[in-house]
């Protein structure tokens, strides 16, 4: 019953959509072209990767940083949430450009302080640090899970993990590259 009202809930919405235009990228993607795929999802994600699953995050891979790339950082957004603005469903920063991959799973939810690897995690839109695996509500259709990888000319520092907004403003100016793949998931 509740999934049926949830289903019609998702169809009433589906006009309603930020769209790729409203990404980070769209506003802040420039210079080099950086190569962004993963081994995990071509195109279409699997149930395994979201809420409907084990919500394991996909590995990525990366190449073609600009030799000037002091850090990078790993934006994903939902440009199909019924809202006026993307939902983050993760923030990485701090990411050595010696970096190019992470595995699957590796992104997950942690608590302040570097991950073993040294990048940091900010704040998700539900306010938490980590991955928030996709969970479209039923009957919106097909949502587009931008994975995006910015190369930035300046480490970018905080004292508490930053939200979305906080790390647009803070990277405003130093992007060197930009990359991303879009993974797509749709609950019936």
């Amino acid at each position: 019953m509740l999934n049926a009202l949830l289903t019609s809930v998702g169809r009433a919405l589906r006009p309603i959509r930020p769209g790729l235009a409203s990404l980070a990228g769209a506003r802040l993607g420039a210079g080099a072209s950086i190569m962004v795929g993963s081994p995990s999802f071509n195109g279409r994600m699997t149930a395994r990767l979201t809420a409907d699953g084990e919500g394991v995050s996909p590995a990525l891979d990366w190449s073609a940083v600009p030799a000037q790339t002091r850090s990078v950082v790993l934006l994903v957004q939902d440009a199909d949430i019924p809202a006026p603005r993307p939902l983050t469903h993760l923030i990485l920063y701090g990411i050595s450009p010696a970096l190019n991959h992470l595995a699957e799973g590796e992104m997950r939810l942690r608590l302040r302080g570097p991950s073993p690897r040294g990048y940091r995690y900010g704040r998700n839109g539900f306010g938490r640090t980590g991955w928030l695996p996709p969970s479209p509500l039923p009957g919106h259709g097909a949502h587009r899970y931008a994975f995006q990888v910015f190369a930035l000319d300046t480490e970018i520092r905080f004292s508490i993990p930053p939200g979305r907004t906080t790390l647009i403003r803070a990277m405003a100016d130093h992007v060197v590259g930009f990359g991303q793949v879009i993974g797509t998931y749709e609950r019936p």
